[in-house]
């Protein structure tokens, strides 16, 4: 008896709880919560109020393509889970909170979103592009414009395909109902990266939806229908890019129907092979522009067509106290303030709308500013926020009055940092091989420097005003990286490459581990026919020779291509059997390589082809500087020195003088007048002077005064090398 009357009274007492509920439901109005409404994908009519949350389970259909599964695994599983009195609570204060905010009629934002119309509200730039971007922060007196969200396309290598993505802005992100579309058909979001949704072709429209408020709105990226898609490479392995409409100078990469041939006529000889892309029939084409070269992106269709991109020159550069560091993919480097914008054309600065500058680099948050340039000057100074940063990593993003991107760079700056000085050097080693290098950094006393990898490696001298580093003449430090920050502020990076070359022997498929800075001796045997020994060339970066000549004479060299994206070449010695240096082994022969850049052209001796002993004559084996006649190595001399110019000219001279007449010089003075001449003889036949030194008699016992005496050699090729970089006592 007690029981049922327990259970009547939680019978009544339910019922009157659930009256109450309704009463409240109606009072408030429930609608879905912001939470809830993230969910629901549904494309409203503007100004359309929005119905009350349902109570029964989302159509699967509409939750297809929006959300991972692992995503909507993990979230609460029904709406019903949530108590009656615990959603109304959340919506009363959810309204409170709007009511006040309607109000405000001042708020220009809330006013922007919507109009009369029920129209779509089109966006400013400023929000566009695929990076995190953060809040502004105070106001100069630059004007400023307000942003646009706007999707970025980008491309990425993942794994060993390139894929392709509508990046959103971290801002849309967080907004309900949002959506992305390509050509009407609903893109996925990529599973490794929240802000990436991949596309599934490379032509048509790319579509961003999303609610604000109650008012849907939506921004469009037309990419066009070539049938193909350009992207600016970036990131120190150039595994990321962005989608351009204009190639300049840089690193470019193509996605293209995997029939399409590049032109090699019009673009040169591929840095790399083609690789794969996520999309079926289509291929990744790699180029390397320079600056001031004739080069462009050309490719040759299977109908006999060609497509052909043409460089255009940059729209705008910076200009500024600018020092030449080697950080190729994060754009110049700035010292004493942030740079001043300069427009190819003064009119250009009427069609630019908005400028946006915003913080590179990874992670979300990141700070950006947009503002309107002023179109009555030739350059633009950068917002007064930016020098009080004091320095870092930004982007500059210039917009027109269609919110279309007109052009895209990177710079990097810091205020306290003077300059980066490094002390004069040869990219070929001198007769003691390489020596170590001098790096000063010049900067503020609150700045500081510090290496990131390995600072045990290098001889650091810190200072009040400067830090002094000696980089070791070892090939694995030709390449380093140093930070430098003043005052806590943001560290920028700062890539010193020393630029040298190196050479090792080894196996032709099979690049050395080592490498060296002294001549190589090589035998006539692994110049044979059968021979799989080659000659390896470690250069100090990419695309950093014109034109490498290898040979015994320049008439007769080799000319080896170097892929833009290599930084070592193999030379097959097999290529050389044929060589009269390697039939005749009579003599000791210099194997040389010739280097050509910028117009320059400079040499070094390699390896040396050692004579076969046993094909040499008794008398020849040996030197014997009786059958030598000083007199007449004193007229070669001269007669060389006629013939010679510049440092040769001077270096025979200074050799010359240190002859005195046999009647008058002691037998000391004479042998050593003979060997310095005889040593002379054979270091200028190893140069330009192979020729006039030929018609010396005694040249053999030349090459025996250097195989006797290479530490004379090698003061003659000191000397040398002291007066050609003006080092003359």
């Amino acid at each position: 008896m007690g029981i049922a009357i327990i259970m009547l009274i939680g019978g009544v007492a339910a019922l009157a709880l659930t009256s109450l509920a309704v009463a409240l439901y109606k009072k408030f109005k429930l609608k879905v919560p912001p939470q809830e409404k993230k969910n629901i994908h549904r494309w409203e009519v503007p100004g359309a109020t929005i119905p009350p949350a349902p109570v029964e389970k989302l159509d699967d259909k509409k939750e297809t393509g929006q959300r991972r599964p692992e995503e909507r695994d993990n979230e609460s599983p029904n709406v019903n889970n949530q108590t009656v009195l615990e959603r109304i609570e959340e919506v009363k204060t959810s309204e409170e909170e709007a009511g006040t905010s309607k109000e405000s009629k001042g708020d220009p934002t809330l006013q922007d979103r919507s109009n009369q119309s029920g129209q779509l509200k089109r966006r400013e730039p400023g929000k566009k592009g695929g990076r995190p971007r953060g809040t502004t922060y105070k106001d100069s007196n630059t004007p400023r414009q307000p942003y646009t969200l706007r999707p970025e396309i980008v491309c990425w290598k993942r794994g060993r395909q390139w894929a392709m993505a509508a990046e959103i802005p971290d801002e849309l992100l967080q907004k309900t109902g949002l959506t992305v579309l390509q050509s009407g058909a609903e893109l996925i979001q990529e599973e490794s990266e929240e802000s990436l949704w991949p596309l599934t072709q490379v032509s048509g429209q790319v579509t961003v939806r999303w609610n604000e408020g109650e008012v849907f709105q939506e921004v469009k990226v037309e990419l066009g229908h070539n049938d193909f898609l350009l992207f600016k490479l970036c990131g120190r392995n150039l595994n990321q890019g962005r989608l351009v409409k204009s190639i300049s100078s840089g690193a470019y990469l193509v996605i293209a129907p995997e029939d399409w041939r590049r032109d090699e006529m019009q673009a040169g000889v591929a840095p790399i092979a083609p690789e794969p892309v996520s999309l079926h029939g289509y291929a990744a084409h790699f180029f390397d522009l320079e600056e001031g070269n004739s080069r462009k992106i050309g490719f040759r269709l299977p109908d006999g067509k060609s497509v052909c991109i043409e460089k255009k020159g940059r729209l705008f550069e910076l200009v500024g106290d600018r020092i030449d560091d080697a950080t190729e993919e994060k754009g110049p480097l700035f010292c004493g303030g942030a740079p001043r914008i300069v427009a190819s054309d003064r009119q250009l600065w009427k069609d630019v709308k908005t400028i946006v500058i915003g913080q590179e680099g990874g992670g979300r948050g990141k700070w950006r500013l947009p503002f309107k340039p002023n179109s009555k000057t030739t350059e633009q100074q950068l917002p007064s926020e930016v020098a009080e940063r004091k320095g870092g990593w930004y982007f500059l993003r210039f917009y027109n009055d269609g919110d279309e991107l007109m052009e895209s760079m990177d710079f990097r700056f810091l205020r306290g940092l003077k300059q980066v000085r490094i002390q004069h050097y040869t990219c070929f080693p001198a007769a003691k091989g390489h020596q170590p290098v001098i790096v000063e950094f010049h900067y503020d006393p609150d700045c500081t420097v510090r290496q990131i990898s390995n600072a045990k490696a290098f001889r650091i001298q810190n200072q009040k005003d400067k830090t002094i580093v000696t980089i070791p003449s070892d090939p694995t430090w030709d390449r380093s990286i140093w930070l430098v920050s003043q005052n806590d502020g943001p560290e920028v990076e700062v890539t010193i490459i020393v630029k040298r070359i190196w050479w090792a022997l080894g196996l032709e498929n099979t690049a050395p581990s080592s490498w060296q800075d002294r001549s190589v001796t090589l035998s006539r045997e692994e110049f044979r026919a059968t021979s799989t020994k080659a000659l390896w060339l470690r250069l100090p970066k990419r695309s950093w020779v014109d034109k490498l000549l290898v040979g015994f004479e320049l008439s007769r060299a080799r000319p080896y291509p170097v892929r833009a994206k290599d930084t070592t070449v193999a030379i097959p010695l097999r290529e050389f059997s044929d060589a009269k240096e390697v039939v005749d082994d009579r003599d000791e022969h210099f194997f040389k390589i010739w280097v050509e850049r910028k117009g320059l052209r400079e040499e070094a001796v390699v390896a040396i082809l050692s004579a076969s002993r046993s094909s040499e004559p008794e008398g020849l084996r040996s030197l014997n500087l009786d059958i030598v006649s000083a007199s007449q190595l004193a007229t070669m001399l001269s007669s060389l020195r006629r013939e010679a110019a510049g440092p040769l000219r001077l270096l025979i001279k200074e050799v010359r003088r240190k002859y005195r007449r046999e009647k008058t010089a002691s037998r000391k003075d004479l042998v050593e007048f003979k060997v310095y001449a005889l040593c002379l003889i054979a270091f200028l036949k190893r140069s330009s002077q192979e020729t006039a030194t030929s018609k010396f008699l005694n040249a053999k016992q030349a090459l025996l005064a250097a195989r006797n005496f290479p530490e004379i050699t090698k003061v003659l090729q000191q000397r040398f090398d002291d007066i050609k970089f003006g080092k003359i006592v």
